[in-house]
């Protein structure tokens, strides 16, 4: 998926194929700000919620194995339930193939606007951009969707699915999508799939603005049109160049991440002091980009290049803490220590870009 502005103001979303997947990547001002990476959809994804039978409980670990169909079996952690029961679980996480998947019978059922869960409705991040008619008939109709799902599930037949959670739609829609012109893709499934959410939003009274088209070039792929293979290799490359010359070296570990701000080529003048401010504020910019770009999140720790000057360090900080707030997940800046490091924190939601890319060739 990438999220393009053009010249124009536009927001647009481009979904193509990827590799054993689908590549998502959103793009303001000719750069790419954001990418993720999907595995081609497939049954008993995560979130994924089926009517499954208990079979065998497991005495003293207050769990049970259930069985989902023929071939998929589950693992029940916390239930009374007794065996055969017919009981609706969601598939919590997914595990190799000679193991059970986790279930859950704490179901999720996610919107543009709100989620619910088994025992209450939260509202997301995008509800504060709409109106709140719009966020209340969302909610009626999730919460519904939720009670036929918990009403009805015993009468479905083992191994039926009362709800599919779509990962590229939720991608796409929960990112900001009131500020989303249009969607492109060369994938008639997916083509056919935002058009049957679009219209069934239409029917409670959500209009999504987004327009949705089937892209047929036969001589030029999306792939190539956005030079989708070389911006994903750029985002995972460790060495980020910046236009002063100076460049980023981007090293994860398991504990945290590290970055360290090089001088490079950038040309020192006679006011040194200021030239390394500039090229600072520069690193600055790039690696708040940096981490939504990569999806980087936990404890995140910069190296800039020295400063002397106190008031410089006090004006790198502050520029920092005003940059961040356009990350769309929580991130802080937590100061400088005595060694001249900057401490950043991200919250994470999902996998990093690199782990995402290893689902998807491992898969």
């Amino acid at each position: 998926m990438i999220l393009e502005k053009t010249l124009n103001n536009e927001y647009k979303v481009i979904l193509t194929k990827y590799e054993k997947g689908y590549a998502c990547l959103y793009i303001h001002d000719d750069k790419a700000i954001e990418i993720q990476l999907f595995k081609s959809e497939s049954p008993y994804e995560v979130g994924d919620i089926y009517s499954a039978e208990i079979k065998d409980k497991v005495e003293g670990l207050d769990a049970s194995f259930v069985s989902i169909s023929k071939d998929k079996k589950g693992y029940l952690k916390g239930t009374d339930y007794k065996n055969g029961s017919l009981v609706p679980v969601m598939i919590k996480k997914k595990e190799s193939s000679n193991k059970q998947d986790v279930v859950t019978d704490k179901l999720v059922i996610p919107g543009i606007y709100n989620v619910v869960f088994s025992d209450k409705t939260i509202k997301r991040t995008n509800a504060k951009f709409i109106d709140e008619e719009s966020v209340a008939n969302e909610k009626a109709y999730l919460e519904n969707i939720y009670k036929e799902i918990a009403d009805y599930s015993d009468k479905r037949t083992k191994g039926s699915l009362l709800f599919k959670n779509n990962k590229i739609i939720n991608a796409v829609y929960s990112n900001r999508f009131d500020m989303l012109d249009e969607i492109i893709t060369d994938d008639k499934e997916i083509y056919d799939l935002f058009n049957e959410f679009n219209e069934n939003y239409k029917k409670l009274g959500i209009n999504i603005k987004a327009n949705i088209r089937l892209y047929n070039d036969s001589l030029v792929s999306l792939l190539a049109l956005y030079s989708i293979n070389s911006k994903i290799d750029d985002a995972i490359s460790k060495k980020v160049w910046l236009t002063s010359g100076a460049y980023l070296y981007i090293e994860n570990t398991e504990a945290m991440t590290v970055i360290d701000v090089n001088t490079g080529n950038a040309p020192m003048k006679k006011s040194k002091e200021d030239t390394i401010y500039a090229v600072n504020a520069e690193a600055a910019k790039e690696i708040v980009r940096q981490l939504r770009l990569r999806n980087l999140s936990g404890i995140i720790i910069v190296d800039f290049i020295n400063m002397k000057n106190e008031e410089n360090k006090e004006r790198l900080l502050e520029y920092i803490k005003e940059i961040i707030k356009s990350d769309n997940r929580k991130a802080k800046c937590h100061g400088m220590t005595k060694l001249g490091l900057v401490e950043l924190t991200r919250d994470k939601q999902e996998k990093s870009l690199l782990e995402q890319l290893r689902d998807i060739r491992n898969d």
